[in-house]
């Protein structure tokens, strides 16, 4: 570039000393074509000098410019309300990553709904939320996203924001049962998609796609791998107005806590969760947090109301701390209730190909005839306690009857089965050349469950870490007793005893899980 300057300098500057014609003036001598070429070096230089202060003064000011974008993007994240602290701006070229994205014209967006990168274990992602008390959790997501864009001049009312997130999960799975058989399974575990509309600043929901990993009665499980509607709710409130919300919808109803690091479902989740179409009024006032709900209920005994079951969940919870307590008016309402994983009948084939189902064993309260048909609902109790400091995480749940199952529905030992459930665990984060490692110890136990498929004792062990970006690879070891030989359970009037081969012994069990999550 330099040369092509140079030269065209040297054209322009010998039209210049020669003017006119050139067929009509004489030819130059060699000393005014040697002075001319002094003259044109001395005007390239000149310019070269003045070239490279343009282009110190170029730097300078993107240099300042540069600095002036970093303390702007710094103070901007360091207003109250900001979700990302972990800020990369060297590798944002734009800038803030934020709310003023929304603003011109994203409508659709992953998780998280603000910073420049989601955490590398992916653990602020949408799909890692918490199952329970989830409706409340979304609330006070989209507030804090709705103070970011007010920043910059914005708001939810203009038009609907929707969160995407999801997982697929594969485990591979290495047991010695309780009848001292060994078993093995390789299986895709989760293959779930989020969904969070955020419909305007008083209302927003959320759809939970899944598909059923189990395999049906007859025939390849691949073939069964439907998807379904796991959860599918809409809320209505607005925590910087009102204290007040309203969830409508099918959830997990806000009893109990089940949260756990193991790749394992704990004793308490297996035995006590409840998932129903229900509505919830909420309050929420700085970590204080209180829920009153209603639903239908499986029990098919009694008089019929729009609300023939309910609960009550509260609590308080600031920053990693989290302690609270519920009551539910039924817990043979919960998923390990109604289903406990036994298969109930044994089909067999009759002359002329005529099939018959044999109910042979309970294999819960909804897959039994008339197994919902109790002779009185059962309440239950709730206490949980999470906390997290550093490193370290501590989780702590006990659930309890109020009173005893009927002996003519569930016994155990001859009475009526009074049925608790616990879970204590210690986690420990590190890390590895810059890559977060968890290391986690869990025990859990039950009293009086063995009709519900459950051991008496369970005893985990699990690591796990982030290899890549929004990945997670773990290994646990689980250590299961069982209920012994002696005790005895049944289940709707005597009639359905729990296998015998499932009764005493211990079960040790291997599970390598591999995740990513978006």
């Amino acid at each position: 570039m330099k040369f092509l300057i140079a030269v065209s300098l040297l054209v322009a500057a010998l039209f210049i000393s020669f003017p006119g014609d050139a067929r009509s003036r004489k030819t130059p001598t060699e000393d005014e074509i040697r002075r001319t070429l002094q003259t044109v070096t001395r005007q390239e230089k000149a310019l070269r000098r003045e070239v490279n202060d343009l282009q110190v003064e170029l730097n300078k000011v993107k240099t300042r410019k540069h600095a002036e974008q970093k303390k702007s993007t710094a103070n901007t994240l360091a207003r109250p309300g900001a979700l990302e602290e972990d800020i990369d701006l060297d590798h944002a070229p734009y800038g803030y990553f934020g709310a003023l994205r929304f603003r011109h014209g994203i409508t659709i967006t992953t998780s998280p709904l603000l910073g420049l990168k989601s955490a590398f274990n992916a653990s602020d992602l949408l799909y890692e939320y918490p199952s329970m008390n989830e409706d409340l959790l979304l609330l006070r997501q989209r507030q804090y996203f709705e103070l970011h864009l007010l920043e910059v001049g914005d708001t939810l009312d203009n038009r609907a924001i929707v969160v995407l997130s999801g997982a697929l999960e594969g485990q591979i799975i290495h047991r010695r049962d309780f009848d001292h058989r060994t078993r093995g399974d390789v299986n895709l575990t989760t293959a779930e998609l989020d969904i969070m509309p955020m419909f305007s600043t008083w209302a927003n929901g959320l759809i939970v796609l899944d598909y059923d990993d189990s395999p049906p009665a007859t025939g390849s499980r691949v073939t069964n791998a439907r998807i379904y509607l796991s959860r599918g709710f809409l809320t209505i409130g607005n925590l910087a107005v009102s204290p007040l919300y309203f969830t409508l919808g099918q959830m997990y109803v806000p009893f109990g806590k089940y949260g756990s690091a193991m790749l394992t479902t704990p004793l308490t989740k297996s035995l006590a969760r409840i998932e129903a179409r229900a509505a919830v009024l909420g309050y929420y006032h700085q970590g204080f947090y209180t829920s009153v709900y209603g639903f239908q209920g499986s029990k098919t005994s009694g008089s019929d109301h729009v609300f023939r079951q309910g609960g009550l969940n509260s609590g308080y919870q600031n920053g990693g701390f989290d302690i609270g307590a519920g009551y539910v008016t039924n817990i043979a309402d919960s998923e390990g209730m109604q289903d406990n994983g036994i298969p109930p009948f044994v089909t067999t084939f009759l002359p002329e190909n005529i099939r018959r189902d044999v109910l042979t064993q309970f294999g819960g309260f909804g897959e039994t005839p008339s197994g919902n048909n109790l002779q009185h609902s059962v309440p239950a109790l709730n206490g949980h306690m999470e906390f997290s400091h550093g490193p370290l995480g501590v989780l702590l749940e006990y659930i309890t009857a109020v009173r005893s199952f009927a002996p003519q529905d569930v016994t155990f030992n001859g009475a009526g089965a009074f049925i608790r459930v616990m879970h204590a665990e210690i986690d420990f984060t590190t890390h590895y050349h810059n890559k977060p490692i968890l290391f986690g110890f869990a025990y859990g136990q039950t009293w009086q469950a063995l009709a519900f498929n459950l051991p008496k004792n369970s005893y985990s062990f699990v690591i796990s870490t982030s290899i890549w970006k929004n990945t997670m690879a773990g290994i646990e070891f689980r250590h299961d007793v069982n209920y012994g030989r002696t005790a005895l359970a049944s289940t709707t009037g005597s009639s359905l005893p729990v296998p015998p081969a499932n009764i005493g012994g211990h079960r040790n069990m291997i599970t390598l899980q591999f995740g990513a999550y978006f």
